[in-house]
């Protein structure tokens, strides 16, 4: 494996990206940096991979190869050299997603599709664009990439797909609809609905949902049985049946800021990207454990 745990932070706009390598021997113990040391962080540039200036996704097999979904199509790093898939519509990749077998599924602008070894011992991109009717082709950009039970969902602004392996199943989306997978359910954002369960091959409002009707969702991590919930300047805690405010004890980060990702991290934390102040990284009682940013660790703090 390149690295034993990682969390790659993206400034998608500013033209390259960073990987936080985390390892059994890596902790992040005190929200001081002068007591914790800083973690390992490589700073990769346009000129060092040869592609386009944006990446929107990542993904690692088995070999410890990383994929990144990139303007050009999809690069590849082994440690040592990059490449570059390219697809046959030539069009931007926006998400990549590798199911429990190891295949990797790739999201791009009018395309869907998976790389599979060819009888060369290449890796090739298969489109599965033929099993989609054309009344479907206006999909425009496939953003996100899940899997459960068997079955992966594609999700754009226009339709969310789903794949059994052998056919699609096809529903209406709407803009700003993001879909998210915690703990083997499904939960969909839907503007002017609010959050929604996939439950008996359809979406319905979860408990007290209508609450995020009118507030984007950026991100829902696993927060013991229940379920941290990030808006652009809140955090909630979800039982399932409530929402409750989760405090933190660095307000200043989400003013004037957005949250727009965010990951649960080996060592028990949670990584949230923003937009114009870096990385902040929290454990379960809402503590800052630290804030990466441009401060001698990444080359920008996310603004664009």
């Amino acid at each position: 494996m390149i690295y034993r745990y990682i969390f790659l932070f993206f400034c998608f706009y500013m033209g390259y990206f960073s990987v936080y390598a985390q390892d059994s021997n890596t902790q992040i113990l005190s929200n001081q940096i002068q007591e914790t040391g800083l973690p390992y962080i490589q700073n990769y540039t346009p000129s060092d991979y040869d592609a386009f200036d944006q990446n929107w996704s990542a993904v690692q097999d088995s070999l410890g190869i990383m994929y990144f979904a990139n303007g050009d199509g999809i690069l590849t790093y082994n440690g040592v050299s990059w490449g570059l898939i390219e697809l046959p519509n030539q069009s931007t990749v926006f998400s990549l997603a590798s199911d429990e077998e190891g295949r990797i599924y790739v999201g791009a602008i009018g395309e869907i599709g998976y790389l599979e070894i060819n009888s060369k011992g290449q890796l090739e991109y298969v489109s599965l664009l033929s099993k989609i009717g054309k009344e479907h082709f206006d999909m425009g950009r496939i953003r996100s990439i899940h899997f459960t039970e068997g079955e992966v969902f594609f999700t754009s602004n226009t339709y969310i797909f789903k794949w059994d392996g052998v056919k699609f199943e096809t529903w209406k989306n709407s803009k700003y609809s993001h879909l998210f997978l915690v703990n083997d359910i499904l939960f969909k954002r839907e503007e002017g609905k609010g959050l929604m369960e996939y439950k008996n091959n359809k979406f319905e409002l979860v408990a007290h949902g209508g609450l995020f009707s009118d507030k984007m969702v950026y991100a829902i991590l696993p927060y013991n049985e229940d379920f941290l919930v990030a808006t652009k300047d809140q955090l909630y805690i979800f039982d399932g049946s409530f929402f409750a405010e989760f405090t933190t004890n660095a307000p200043k980060f989400f003013l004037d800021n957005t949250i727009y990702c965010g990951v649960d991290l080996k060592d028990g934390t949670f990584a949230l990207g923003s937009l114009k102040k870096g990385i902040l990284i929290l454990n379960h009682k809402g503590e800052k454990k630290v804030i990466l940013s441009q401060k001698g660790l990444l080359r920008s703090n996310g603004d664009f």
